[in-house]
């Protein structure tokens, strides 16, 4: 009858479970917006470096330098984690890479590939 301005211990975990979620819903929404993040800034850069001299191996240099920058799980050694081909023909750049972003969500950890494919026209 007196527990007038108090907290009672159910309560107690229920604010503790409302600002768990709200602390992971953060940490997912900020993991959500650095993939998104990291794709803009690859294409800004495949934007801003083709041309004529373009080749293969700038590119790769450049996605690579990009993914190395951020807090992200970059294993190159996997077959198929970065791939950059260069069309000369059709003037086009097609490239292709794969990431693991891990979030951490202090009881546990959750960890999800991230796989980005896209071409843009080259200006040769």
């Amino acid at each position: 009858m007196k527990q007038k301005g108090k907290i009672t211990f159910t309560g107690f975990i229920f604010l503790l479970l409302i600002l768990y979620g709200g602390f992971a819903a953060i940490q997912l929404v900020s993991a959500s917006l650095m993939e998104s993040q990291i794709e803009n800034e690859v294409k800004d850069t495949m934007g801003f470096i083709r041309g004529a001299d373009l080749t293969e191996e700038k590119a790769y240099k450049a996605i690579k330098d990009i993914l190395q920058k951020n807090d992200v799980i970059f294993d190159e050694k996997k077959k198929g984690a970065l791939e950059v081909r260069i069309d000369r023909r059709a003037g086009k750049i097609f490239y292709h890479f794969r990431y693991d972003v891990e979030v951490n969500l202090i009881f546990f950890k959750q960890r999800r590939t991230v796989e980005v494919k896209n071409e843009m026209r080259n200006y040769a």
